[in-house]
């Protein structure tokens, strides 16, 4: 028996126009009944989780910031931040960036660093689809907030322009592509399978009971701690390996057709 639905957001449950699908609430509703939970699993930061779902905060756990925090209701599950010394290793090859933005994303906003020798305008008026909160500074080190990773936006492409930048750190950090215009550079530990396996102890959940849905590489820790692993059709080549199952894409609300079969015929996934 599922017990435990954790989703991705962009690309997965989300449409391509960045909303839930209409029978969301229906869905999320007959699972609240019938005791699953169900777990918003995403790179965006935390208020933003929150503003996606104001109506339902009692009802769904939040896992923010790939991983790095884990919140049902107003209380922490799990959270991993980066210290002093991580931030003297990756800031300075944001630093180095001559295209996109270096966000710091901490628990209470995000934040970047306002380049002195060019404008980031363009990416700035983009962001309020990614961040509830966030804003330019000097420097991080006026930041009063918890930093719990950093994220790379280029809209040429951070496969090609952004990730051999940050892939010599890749032996101690995780180095992710997590869209097509999107890079985040985590702790090791801090990633969506580490949240996932801390909120199944806090639950009391197991594997063989957890259910997931992604899309983009950043999922496939979270596809590993799932028996019921699903890649969308619109998968990035790379995850489809981690997932035992292929559901339609985010355009055709495949998370919410999905739970809806899974529920309806159980059967069907032995």
């Amino acid at each position: 028996m599922i017990r435990l639905i954790a989703s991705d957001m962009d690309g997965t449950l989300l449409t391509p126009e960045h909303r839930l699908p209409k029978d969301f609430e229906d869905i999320l509703a007959r699972m609240t009944d019938l005791g699953i939970f169900f777990a918003a699993a995403s790179g965006r930061q935390y208020v933003n989780l929150v503003d996606c779902f104001p109506n339902h905060l009692d009802q769904i756990v939040l896992v923010s910031n790939n991983g790095a925090l884990v919140r049902k209701g107003d209380e922490t599950i799990h959270v991993t931040a980066m210290l002093e010394a991580d931030r003297h290793i990756i800031e300075p090859i944001g630093r180095r960036l001559k295209h996109g933005i270096f966000i710091a994303q901490g628990i209470h906003g995000a934040y970047v660093e306002q380049p002195k020798d060019r404008d980031i305008d363009d990416y700035m008026s983009a962001m309020p689809s990614f961040f509830t909160k966030i804003r330019t500074v000097e420097s991080f080190d006026l930041v009063d907030d918890t930093l719990l990773n950093f994220s790379v936006c280029d809209f040429r492409g951070t496969q090609e322009h952004v990730l051999p930048f940050f892939m010599p750190l890749a032996d101690r950090y995780t180095v992710r592509l997590s869209g097509d215009s999107w890079l985040d550079i985590s702790l090791p530990e801090s990633n969506k399978g580490e949240a996932i396996q801390a909120l199944q102890s806090y639950l009391g959940i197991t594997y063989d009971e957890t259910a997931a849905f992604g899309d983009f590489l950043n999922d496939a820790e979270m596809l590993d701690h799932a028996k019921y692993s699903f890649a969308m059709e619109n998968a990035h080549p790379d995850l489809v390996k981690h997932a035992r199952f292929r559901a339609p894409s985010n355009r055709d609300h495949g998370v919410v057709k999905t739970i809806l079969h899974m529920l309806d015929h159980p059967q069907d996934y032995s």
